[in-house]
């Protein structure tokens, strides 16, 4: 996809173009997926980081930077969201080791 055609798309994002959130749902979701699975090996929970990403991107979509390329924001973000579900695994495995 040229960069031209991504802000576009990122342009009609910012205005609340839930087509064009779709579009970018489609086109991104597999390759976030794969990339996020190989950090938790667990489809399950990529799934759920990956959506996350997503819902939040559509939250927030007001603040989207149209300049820069959504394919990398979007990368950043999961790896974000793995980070943020990575500490809290270890603060749960701790508090379950404390447990026993």
């Amino acid at each position: 996809m040229t960069e031209d055609k991504t802000y576009f798309i990122a342009d009609r994002i910012k205005s609340g173009d839930a087509t064009a959130f779709r579009g970018l749902f489609r086109m991104h979701y597999p390759s976030l997926l794969a990339f996020v699975d190989g950090f938790v090996k667990d489809k399950e929970v990529a799934e759920d980081i990956v959506q996350n990403v997503f819902m939040k991107v559509w939250i927030y979509r007001s603040s989207l930077d149209v300049a820069k390329p959504l394919r990398g924001y979007l990368f950043l973000l999961c790896k974000r969201e793995v980070c943020y579900w990575f500490r809290k695994e270890v603060t749960v495995q701790r508090f379950m080791s404390g447990l026993v």
